[in-house]
């Protein structure tokens, strides 16, 4: 399924959201900081490069962690060198896109298009 952009008017959030493929012209979803209805964002969503630091910071689901793996995570990124602000939901803050490439390595996580600045798995030597 893919992810989309979401902008709060209320409280400014930013954040991803996993929508089914029939769910992709609704613009519309509930902001998961203070539930109101929330927009697309698509300035941010097809944005190009010249536009990336306006897309900072964001919250990622993708990134995040359940509740009760919030205190480790913490502790796995200050092993890293590296620091996030997790909202109660596990959700992560990311501040930019070198910071979304350290968290991301810190726990563990790839993309496998090997887009939007991630580590990629390291192939071992055989």
């Amino acid at each position: 399924m893919p992810m989309y952009c979401y902008r709060c008017p209320k409280c400014g959030r930013r954040f991803e959201q996993v929508r089914a493929i029939a769910d992709r012209d609704s613009v519309v979803c509930e902001c998961p900081g203070c539930n109101t209805k929330a927009r697309r964002d698509f300035a941010r969503q097809f944005a190009s490069v010249a536009t990336a630091s306006k897309r900072w910071p964001m919250w990622s689901i993708f990134g995040g962690v359940h509740p009760s793996q919030i205190d480790e995570a913490r502790a796995i990124l200050r092993k890293h060198g590296t620091d996030a602000e997790f909202n109660s939901e596990g959700d992560v803050k990311l501040e930019s896109r070198r910071h979304r490439r350290d968290v991301m390595k810190a726990l563990g996580r790839y993309d496998l298009d090997a887009g939007y600045g991630d580590p990629t798995p390291q192939k071992r030597a055989a």
